[in-house]
């Protein structure tokens, strides 16, 4: 009965809000609390302004992921051919995760001079640059911690065979880290889908069109008091959450497999 309170706590805080919230998508409204069925989902499913939305969410999702990995194996690879900068590397690298977003974003909307007028690259360039600056470094971390474990007799007869360094962890360290790289890509999707707080501190209530996320949908449907419709956009995102997690899942678990 020892992790009853914790069960408890999880239930209440999570399961319960978002069994509510799945009620709410099939009423009419709030108020009357007629169920309607599918009908909600067919209306804001079928609004250009949610397609966009969504669109906008996915393909700013691949822009972090892929920049923010690619960073990550870089600033490993460094790490790890420099051991004698470790511990204070660590304290820089996670130091960014400690820092609240509303506090660091005044220095982002000065050195890009973000507003809602902003153009879509100086937007992707903003947003994209802040979450490197954030999250990279705790991927990088990772990822140095499973080059820690590559033994080096494998290195050496990698060495032997004619391999510099850097085609050593290309083709030959990279392999020996699915695992690794497969948490840090969890890491990095687990944030970019929470990147609407960062993107909202910069860019205000109404951003650039392919700045406009499912997050600004929700929040203008929720001023406007359509909670039904907040409900289906919450319920779409977690469902395509859940379903990015569990297809990071799988071939993660995949690739273990083939070790």
């Amino acid at each position: 009965m020892a992790g009853f309170p914790a069960v408890l706590a999880f239930l209440l805080i999570y399961i319960f809000p978002m069994g509510m919230t799945m009620v709410y998508s099939f009423l009419e409204n709030s108020f009357s609390k007629t169920p309607v069925g599918f009908d909600n989902y067919v209306y804001v499913w079928g609004k250009p302004s949610f397609q966009q939305a969504l669109q906008n969410t996915a393909s700013l999702t691949a822009v972090l992921l892929t920049a923010s990995m690619a960073l990550a194996l870089l600033l490993a690879y460094l790490l790890w051919k420099h051991p004698g900068v470790g511990k204070t590397a660590a304290a820089v690298l996670l130091l960014p995760l400690l820092v609240p977003s509303g506090a660091i974003t005044p220095l982002w909307q000065k050195l890009f001079d973000t507003s809602p007028f902003s153009s879509d690259a100086r937007c992707y360039a903003a947003i994209t640059s802040l979450f490197l600056w954030k999250y990279a470094g705790a991927g990088a971390l990772i990822l140095r911690s499973g080059l820690d474990g590559i033994a080096p007799d494998v290195l050496n007869a990698a060495s032997m065979d004619g391999a510099g360094p850097v085609k050593s962890y290309l083709q030959v360290c990279l392999p020996m880290l699915r695992r690794e790289i497969s948490l840090t890509l969890l890491l990095f999707l687990m944030f970019a889908f929470r990147i609407y707080k960062e993107s909202y501190l910069l860019f205000g209530e109404y951003p650039s069109e392919k700045m406009y996320l499912i997050q600004h949908y929700m929040n203008n449907q929720f001023m406007k008091m359509n909670f039904q419709y907040v409900a289906v956009s919450a319920v779409s995102l977690a469902t395509l959450s859940l379903a990015t997690y569990a297809l990071a899942y799988a071939v993660m678990r995949k690739k273990e497999g083939q070790i």
